[in-house]
């Protein structure tokens, strides 16, 4: 029999390098605010990882647990949880997906949001996967509406927008949302609380092994990142009108 659901949100820290983890912080805004509409609590799930980065690793560095926690309740967490297990690889989406899901499986949060990257969505599909929980992909928006979580996704190849929301039997729910849509806001807030969850994971599970990491460079801003998009309609013409 399931445990009965918490009113926790959560939200996957990404601490790949300082750029993901702004992203977290952004989800987390968003976690605030639904949390909030259900007096809940905002919690951010941190992996411990023990493995160095490869000596012959470009690119920015990962960011480590403990200035992680900081930032995390200075924009705020109500709780940050350190997942600890030995075997933890920093781009290891499959084994932190399993640590994920047994954190899942023993504190039933409501929600766990990913910020939307490939590595958000890789561990997003795995641990709901695992939990057998509903999973909506690529939100724009979330809301609480009539005690239930619906998500705003476009379908259709962009052509519309549907809502999603989650079955009774599919609890606790997963979602990936698009973070450069919130603000990651400081918040002055209740000192949050640090909790550590070691978990056993899948000791068995064939694990990929980083040996090299190179960054592509960016020839071109991307359009989610940009702060002023300029649109034009098909009937906008050339530059003399």
């Amino acid at each position: 029999m399931k445990k009965v659901v918490s009113n926790e949100v959560w939200v996957m820290g990404d601490l790949r390098n300082e750029k993901f983890l702004d992203l977290s912080l952004r989800a987390l805004a968003k976690a605030r605010d639904l949390a909030g509409s259900f007096s809940g609590k905002a919690g951010v799930v941190l992996f411990d990882f023990l493995e160095e980065k490869p000596a012959n690793a470009a690119g920015p560095a990962p960011v480590a647990a403990e200035p992680a926690i900081r930032k995390c309740l200075a924009h705020g967490a109500d709780k940050v949880y350190l997942i600890e297990q030995k075997g933890l690889t920093l781009h290891g989406a499959d084994v932190c997906a399993f640590a994920l899901a047994e954190a899942v499986e023993e504190r039933r949060p409501a929600l766990v949001l990913f910020a939307l990257t490939e590595f958000g969505r890789e561990m997003a599909a795995i641990s709901a996967r695992l939990c057998n929980a509903g999973l909506i992909s690529d939100c724009q928006n979330l809301r609480v509406e009539n005690g239930r979580i619906i998500g705003t996704c476009p379908a259709w190849g962009g052509e519309i927008m549907a809502e999603i929301t989650y079955s009774d039997t599919h609890e606790p729910g997963f979602a990936t949302i698009q973070p450069n849509l919130f603000s990651a806001v400081e918040a002055k807030a209740d000192p949050g609380e640090i909790i550590r969850i070691s978990v056993a994971g899948s000791g068995k599970m064939r694990r990929a092994k980083l040996l090299s990491l190179s960054p592509e460079p960016l020839d071109e801003k991307k359009l989610e990142e940009a702060k002023v998009v300029v649109v034009g309609g098909a009937g906008l013409g050339d530059m003399e009108g």
